[in-house]
């Protein structure tokens, strides 16, 4: 007996899910990227508040946590991992260098390559401007079971790269392709350079 075609939920029904506690909406495996999305929509306002202080822009906190995660790096590595043009990318880091966050400095293997690193101000801020957030996070992990947040360590570590790897992948397609995506598999269909630079993300 061929099994019915699983319904898709009309928009009403899509709404009132979101609407949803949170902790409802991530008990269900089917609603688990709906729930990641209003987690993550809400890290990314509060991330939006912090970039207030830090007086930065998206794509200026993107480059700071670039560099600050993958360490010296030319502006066109940078511009392919944000991305953003030759052009923007050497306005954006003019910027930052006047606030102090990122410096030029000479390939060590090459003078005539200029390199962009952070500066010690990045993990000063990061002290100060985030203090307050940084504080209320480690009180809650203190106050779990190792057990417990190992278990969600593994399980951020995981989603992490699984968001890692997709944005790479919609990296490489035209805005075209991205128009006409579909719900399933599309690994075989990509032109991901396995020895690209990773997203960021």
């Amino acid at each position: 007996m061929t099994a019915a075609p699983e319904k898709k939920p009309q928009w009403s029904e899509v709404v009132a899910l979101m609407r949803r506690d949170v902790r409802e909406l991530g008990r269900d495996s089917q609603h688990a990227p709906r729930f990641l999305q209003r987690c993550t929509s809400t890290t990314e306002s509060l991330t939006a508040q912090l970039r207030r202080g830090w007086g930065v822009n998206a794509h200026e906190m993107q480059a700071i946590s670039t560099l600050w995660e993958f360490g010296r790096m030319t502006m066109t590595e940078l511009g392919r991992r944000i991305p953003l043009s030759r052009a923007a990318v050497t306005t954006l880091t003019d910027r930052l260098e006047r606030l102090g966050y990122v410096k030029r400095v000479p390939d060590p293997t090459d003078r005539r390559r200029i390199l962009l690193e952070v500066t010690e101000r990045v993990e000063q801020e990061f002290a100060r401007i985030n203090g307050h957030w940084n504080h209320r996070v480690e009180e809650y992990v203190r106050a779990l079971e190792p057990d417990a947040w190992n278990t969600v360590v593994g399980v951020l570590a995981d989603l992490r790269e699984m968001a890692r790897q997709e944005a790479a992948e919609l990296r490489e397609l035209s805005r075209e392709e991205l128009e006409q995506l579909g719900g399933g598999p599309r690994r075989a269909g990509t032109r991901r350079d396995p020895d690209g630079p990773p997203s960021w993300w």
